[in-house]
C-alpha cells in the first residue's frame, strides 16, 4: 500500500519560492558583471610573502573576468608544463555581496586559468593583463641570488 504526502497550498508555495529565489542567485559561467576582484597567491614550492589584493576599478575587473572567458581551452593530447614554480593566483571576481565567481590562475608551468565549469589557456596577453590590473609585475618573482 502507498502512502502519499499532501501538502498545504501555503507550504507549498513556500517551497516553491525558496527554489526561485535560489536558482536566481545562481550564476551561469561568464554573465557575472564583477566590480571588485579579490586575489590571493599560493607557492607551495618556494616561500613567497602573503598577498591579498582587492582591486575596485571596476572597468578593469569587467575587462579582465571578460578576457578570461575568451580564453581558449587546452589543446588536446600531451603537453610539456616545463618550469613549474608552483605559483598560483587564486582570482574572486564579486559583483555584489551574493554573486562571485572564482578562478585559479597558474603563471607557470602549463599556463592554465581554472574555472568552476572549465579550464582554458592563458597567453602571453591574459597574464600582461593580470598583472596590470592587479598591479604585480612580474608574476612569477625572481629567485634571489645567493652569493
Amino acid at each position: 500500500m502507498r502512502k502519499y504526502i499532501f501538502i498545504s497550498f501555503p507550504t507549498y508555495v513556500f517551497f516553491y519560492a525558496l527554489l526561485l529565489g535560489s536558482l536566481s542567485s545562481c550564476v551561469s559561467p561568464g554573465s557575472l558583471v564583477p566590480t571588485r576582484l579579490e586575489v590571493t597567491r599560493s607557492s607551495p614550492l618556494r616561500p613567497l610573502p602573503a598577498l591579498h589584493i582587492a582591486v575596485t576599478d571596476a572597468k578593469a575587473v569587467q575587462q579582465l573576468y571578460q578576457a578570461a572567458y575568451k580564453l581558449p581551452s587546452p589543446s588536446l593530447g600531451k603537453r610539456q608544463c616545463l618550469e613549474n614554480t608552483g605559483i598560483v593566483y587564486y582570482l574572486k571576481f564579486i559583483q555584489n555581496t551574493q554573486s562571485s565567481e572564482e578562478m585559479d590562475l597558474q603563471v607557470s608551468g602549463c599556463l592554465t586559468l581554472t574555472t568552476a565549469q572549465d579550464t582554458r589557456q592563458e597567453d602571453d596577453q591574459f597574464l600582461h593583463l593580470v598583472a596590470k590590473v592587479i598591479h604585480v609585475d612580474p608574476l612569477v618573482p625572481l629567485l634571489p641570488v645567493i652569493k
